[in-house]
């Protein structure tokens, strides 16, 4: 069974997260592994973990 996550975050909700100081991360929504990255400029990643023989990548 796939890790669910309890919020999910629309595309309204990524515009309006909040620019800090540091780099932070919010889960994005199903699946929990999927997480946005926010930079202190502004740009926003997007990241998928996964992990391959117990070595998280």
């Amino acid at each position: 069974m796939a890790n669910i996550s309890k919020a999910c975050l629309s595309d309204k909700d990524i515009e309006l997260l909040e620019i800090r100081d540091k780099r932070y991360f919010a889960v994005v929504g199903n699946p929990k592994e999927l997480e946005i990255y926010i930079n202190p400029k502004g740009s926003k990643v997007f990241q998928l973990l996964f992990m391959t023989n117990t070595i998280k990548t």
